[in-house]
């Protein structure tokens, strides 16, 4: 999360929408996870931007502090998608 909280993550169903108007259609999927490391000293603002949001979107995105290091860990939606016109 950035200081601003400007991030954007599209669900598999917002995938499947935008895709579709280039002729694409979903064929497999599966999620993994991916983790973000970030020293704290580095992350000005951190405390404040956890203050200012609900609880339950901070559990969302699995924040965890270890020592000096912040960790975030988001799902990853990984899609293949086919154009059966190739």
């Amino acid at each position: 999360m950035t200081k601003s909280t400007c991030n954007r993550f599209y669900t598999k169903d917002e995938w499947v929408e935008i895709v579709k108007s280039a002729g694409l259609r979903l064929i497999e999927e599966f999620e993994t996870s991916i983790r973000f490391p970030r020293k704290k000293s580095a992350s000005v603002g951190f405390d404040d931007i956890i203050k200012r949001h609900d609880e339950k979107v901070i559990k969302g995105y699995n924040v965890e502090i270890v020592g000096e290091e912040i960790l975030i860990t988001e799902k990853v939606n990984n899609l293949l998608f086919c154009n059966d016109k190739y």
